[in-house]
């Protein structure tokens, strides 16, 4: 009998056959994404999953990238592994040809735009370099938005329309974005357009560019923080715009039966936001223009619109029975942000605006008549017995101290002491700092509110210093940053 040839250990491993498995378990668990993306890889199995059955050699040559231990291996092969095996991606549905056609026909219409600026394209018509991608997903993003909105998009974030410049806002324009401008750094791009990164379309080969581009418009990318367990978004959808997938299901289940959800808080299961769901416009409060005094001048503290200055008598239990509604609607069964839906014909935004909520009390007023009856109903907005027993005794006591605190507290004052004003030339030069604006706004908390309502003992202190440092938190942000 013929004897076999004694094979070398290490031959026979290099030889066998490399098999991709999609559902390999990952290195890196993150059960948060899980709930937002349905399919959570790492880049290398991303990436391999992505390209075509005939690119078996593309294939292995990416799954044995490791730079370790390797003859082929490169200096840069090590980080390059370590990216491919620590970078978590979320997507959500798989991408056919014809999403594949879509962004090779934009790819060719963005190259023809730039081809006559000074910006220098790759010398192979679609062939883009990872620099030139992000740019090329940046013009995407835009303009597949309507141009009364801006993108979402963590790419976007610092990025306006050409349109926009002499509109007040400091731009400047990017040549090799058309109809694109900058405010600022978007530190995201500065990671995308790393050495790292750059050097992904040639590990990825032939097709790089509509590989790359698909993933950084469509799907969640997270890196992770040195020396910590925790992930950091720096490409997608902010996963605070995002819904959990038990959500979303739940929200096409009803579109499917064509089951109207219901606007009233006494159906929860309509919908019900959660606390990441309720955010703060902070650009339309602290950029918006000032309201305004009969002289012409700016008004301080609240404008003359608000509750508390509409209804300035603070003995009257009715009244505050009526700030009550505003403070607390969902115990009244009103419009509010938890477990209300918004109409699109009432508003664009988000959120319906709260601020004067007289039309909607006057129109549960006729519906509460016409159910009685036609019975005149004085008491919805007058008498403190029909306010709900949660509602009564302590928590109206603070309400009505609120009111008081409102009328006593010197808002003109706390400004002059902490924005204290500047004669100087140019309207620059005299604009308050953030430091400054956060004391003043942490001074009218601390002269507004109760004692009682931030709590007792050691949970008052925490509290209130827990409160006090959000507000200084959300007065640094960015522009169009919010909480």
């Amino acid at each position: 009998m013929k004897r076999k040839r004694a094979q070398n250990r290490a031959d026979r491993c290099t030889s066998k056959r490399v098999r991709y498995d999609a559902n390999a378990e990952l290195h890196l668990t993150a059960p948060l994404l899980r709930q937002y993306y349905p399919n959570v890889t790492t880049l290398r199995q991303y990436l391999a999953s992505r390209l075509s059955k005939a690119s078996r050699k593309r294939r292995k040559r990416l799954l044995r990238l490791s730079g370790q231990d390797s003859q082929d291996s490169e200096p840069g092969d090590d980080a390059l592994a370590k990216l491919l095996d620590t970078t978590l991606v979320g997507a959500f549905n798989h991408v056919g040809e014809a999403v594949d056609e879509t962004i090779a026909r934009d790819i060719s219409i963005f190259t023809q735009q730039i081809s006559d600026s000074t910006t220098e394209i790759s010398p192979t018509q679609g062939a883009l370099k990872q620099s030139e991608i992000v740019d090329f997903v940046i013009w995407l993003l835009f303009r597949r938005t309507p141009a009364i909105r801006r993108p979402t998009h963590l790419l976007c974030h610092g990025f306006s329309r050409t349109s926009m410049v002499g509109n007040g806002d400091d731009l400047e324009t990017i040549p090799n974005v058309p109809g694109v401008a900058t405010a600022g750094r978007n530190e995201h791009i500065q990671i995308l357009k790393g050495p790292q990164w750059s050097s992904l379309p040639a590990v990825v080969g032939s097709g790089a560019e509509r590989i790359l581009s698909n993933m950084l418009v469509d799907c969640g990318i997270f890196a992770p923080i040195e020396d910590s367990s925790n992930l950091n978004q720096i490409c997608g959808v902010p996963m605070s715009e995002l819904k959990t997938l038990r959500q979303s299901d739940d929200h096409h289940t009803e579109q499917a039966a064509k089951i109207p959800a219901a606007r009233s808080p006494s159906n929860p299961a309509a919908m019900h936001c959660g606390l990441s769901d309720i955010r703060f416009v902070r650009h339309r409060m602290l950029y918006a223009r000032p309201t305004l005094t009969s002289k012409g001048r700016a008004r301080f503290g609240l404008g003359h619109g608000h509750v508390l200055n509409r209804l300035s008598d603070t003995s009257n239990a009715s009244e505050t029975v009526h700030i009550t509604k505003y403070v607390f609607p969902k115990q009244f069964d009103l419009h509010n942000v938890f477990t209300s839906q918004v109409d699109p014909k009432d508003t664009a935004q988000p959120f319906m605006d709260y601020s004067n909520r007289e039309y909607e009390f006057n129109r549960l007023e006729r519906r509460y008549q016409a159910k009685h009856g036609g019975e005149l109903v004085s008491s919805f907005r007058s008498k403190p017995s029909h306010l709900p027993r949660r509602l009564r005794g302590h928590i109206f006591e603070l309400l009505r101290r609120l009111r008081h605190r409102h009328h006593r507290c010197p808002y003109h004052a706390l400004l002059q002491h902490h924005c204290p004003p500047r004669s100087c030339k140019g309207s620059t030069a005299m604009a308050s700092s953030a430091t400054e604006v956060s004391a003043y706004c942490r001074a009218v908390l601390k002269e507004l509110l109760p004692s009682e309502l931030w709590g007792t003992g050691e949970v008052m202190l925490h509290n209130r210093r827990h409160i006090l440092a959000s507000a200084d938190k959300f007065i640094r942000l960015r522009r169009y940053e919010s909480m």
